[in-house]
């Protein structure tokens, strides 16, 4: 379990959300910005950008995500996890070859980024990339003016959506137990769900206590 950087939502807005009193997910939020950046291109020294498998040693269960700083990003997941995590491999990269490499091994998909192979994760990532299966963006050369691209459009509704649908159906659940199962921060899903109740394509149920995240939700079967 690990929180999964979906939202967009700038440093300070994320920080600030007046969700119930939920504040303070600007570790989580630092991803979340690089998420959606103007992707530059790799080998630029503006943004060290590296891709990684994160996960416990001999695991076949691994993460596969992209930061622009590894090692607290392994303390953001492990702060997550029951057991030690390590990173396992990384390479240069960024959005381009994460989404290559998820788009790779979705019929191994666990649950978000996370993949349960059927033998050592590392090997199976590396020879995936090496033999060309995984397509690595170019580098742009060296000296060169880096072109500043805008990455398409991402419907992170829809992606929590997706997410909440696989995992409990019909079935009601709360903010807290999805967050923690999704790899969500809880201020970040409660954001989504509302946005999803407004759309119609979810339901809040009567709150549990004073805790908003505590809330029971629904999701419909279509987005």
């Amino acid at each position: 379990m690990t929180c999964v950087p979906f939202s967009r939502l700038p440093v300070p807005q994320l920080a600030e959300l007046p969700l119930g009193g939920i504040v303070g997910f600007k570790g989580e939020a630092l991803d979340l910005v690089q998420g959606l950046s103007p992707c530059i291109a790799e080998g630029d020294d503006r943004v060290s950008q590296s891709v990684y498998v994160i996960g416990a040693p001999r695991s076949l269960t691994v993460k596969i995500g992209f930061t622009n700083d590894l090692a607290r990003r392994r303390r953001e997941i492990q702060y997550m996890c029951p057991v030690e995590v390590q990173v396992l491999w990384s390479c240069p990269g960024g959005p381009a070859l994460e989404q290559a490499l998820h788009d790779r091994f979705t019929e191994l998909r666990s649950h978000g980024e996370w993949f349960t192979f059927e033998a050592d994760p590392v090997e199976t990532v590396r020879r995936a990339i090496e033999s060309g299966q995984v397509r690595r963006p170019h580098a742009a050369p060296s000296g060169a003016r880096q072109a500043v691209q805008q990455p398409p459009p991402v419907d992170l509704d829809r992606v929590a959506h997706g997410s909440l649908w696989r995992t409990y159906g019909a079935s009601q659940f709360t903010v807290a137990d999805a967050a923690e199962r999704l790899g969500y921060g809880p201020a970040t899903l409660l954001e989504r769900l509302v946005a999803l109740v407004g759309k119609g394509h979810a339901r809040r149920r009567q709150p549990i206590r004073t805790d908003p995240t505590r809330q029971l939700f629904t999701v419909r079967p279509c987005l």
